[in-house]
């Protein structure tokens, strides 16, 4: 597995599959062509698998058994038509591989177990405690995950994705006010989870990630080209074009504030802040305060945005953030309208696994490292 720290994720192949090889060198590229192509379509027959790929009927055959033993595939029940002959039905089996993914942000730390099909299957949240190291309770977080689920699924799990914001390991060198410790570099942390879980650790830089969870189990009718915008502790913008989320050398240009901001304003007026970060709604008495930070907000995003529309013909804008789903709409709408007012004819909707869109996003990542084309073709066997 290559190493990912904060690297752009590889251009997935969601406009259109490349066309697959009969060669026996190259069967696990067409393993992982077959297992990319059910992600996106959900169910397909060997002949429909067949017409997306180009691969031969008997190639096919072999690779779908292969995948089957390997429990990665499931069979459905064979259907007779009026012509032809009868079709079996395939899909990705959801128990066939798991990912935990970890994302350790400025007050919460979230966990989430990632099924093969990109479900949720367990979350976890917690407050981050300023006086103990985050390496450590990135490690208390992930062992309790993996205790409270099964066997069967522990087995299958490939690996620990932890999305981290890269601005707070430059602020770990000094040490700072969020409780990263100095001696938390990546390399120990790394080390630590791995030695700590028995599985495979690898850091990635949190927006990029989530934006490319979106691409893989988001929902298709937003195409593999749109803006990308996570509201954290700060508002962060990505440009996802072909399915590959772009990571200027200037990201401060595209940084807002975000729910600091928020509580800020929320305690200024007298109201608790903690909501912001668990995913509670706002409560009715300060929804006024809500709704104005929402408002500002939605400004400086269309400030930004509008920038990029200027040369991208990108139309949707996919928003995530650990608030409330109403909250999170209500921020989308407020989006909406700010470009509309700018005669930009922009649509804002909610994510993929909004509240949990950095954790998803980094057990997305390790799921695609081993399954889908072009990300590490030498891991597939």
């Amino acid at each position: 597995m290559p190493d990912m720290r904060f690297a752009p994720a590889p251009v997935l192949l969601e406009q259109k599959l490349s066309g697959g090889l009969n060669q026996t060198s190259v069967r696990g590229h067409n393993e992982r062509l077959i297992l990319d192509l059910l992600r996106r379509e959900g169910t397909l027959s060997r002949l429909e698998i067949g017409k997306y790929t180009g691969l031969s009927a008997q190639t096919i055959s072999v690779l779908v058994r292969a995948l089957l033993k390997d429990g990665l595939l499931l069979e459905g029940e064979t259907s007779k038509g009026r012509v032809g002959p009868p079709t079996t039905p395939f899909s990705l089996n959801p128990d066939g591989a798991f990912a935990l993914g970890i994302y350790a942000g400025v007050r919460v730390i979230d966990a989430c177990l990632l099924d093969f099909q990109g479900t949720l299957r367990e979350t976890h949240r917690r407050h981050l405690q300023k006086d103990v190291d985050v390496a450590t309770q990135v490690e208390e977080l992930a062992r309790q995950l993996l205790a409270g689920t099964s066997a069967a699924r522990r087995n299958r799990c490939l690996g620990i994705g932890l999305g981290v914001n890269k601005a707070h390991w430059s602020a770990a060198a000094g040490g700072d006010d969020r409780g990263w410790h100095p001696a938390s570099g990546m390399d120990k942390v790394e080390d630590q989870m791995t030695s700590s879980t028995g599985l495979p650790c690898y850091i990635l830089e949190d927006a990029t990630s989530a934006a490319t969870g979106h691409v893989l189990y988001g929902d298709r009718a937003t195409g593999s080209s749109f803006l990308y915008c996570h509201v954290g502790a700060q508002t962060r913008i990505r440009v996802v074009l072909g399915g590959q989320a772009q990571v200027g050398h200037n990201e401060a240009l595209a940084t807002l504030p975000g729910l600091t901001a928020l509580e800020e304003r929320l305690t200024a007026a007298g109201h608790s802040g903690v909501d912001v970060w668990m995913g509670n709604s706002i409560p009715v008495e300060a929804h006024e305060t809500f709704e104005n930070w929402a408002q500002d907000l939605a400004k400086q995003v269309t400030s930004v945005s509008r920038g990029l529309l200027a040369f991208l013909d990108v139309p949707r804008f996919v928003l995530v953030t650990s608030l409330a789903e109403q909250d999170a709409h209500e921020v989308a709408e407020a989006v909406s309208s700010a470009h509309q007012s700018q005669a930009l004819d922009v649509h804002a909707f909610t994510g993929h696994n909004a509240q949990w869109a950095k954790a998803t996003g980094a057990a997305a990542c390790v799921l695609s490292d081993r399954f889908t084309p072009g990300w590490n073709e030498g891991s597939a066997a």
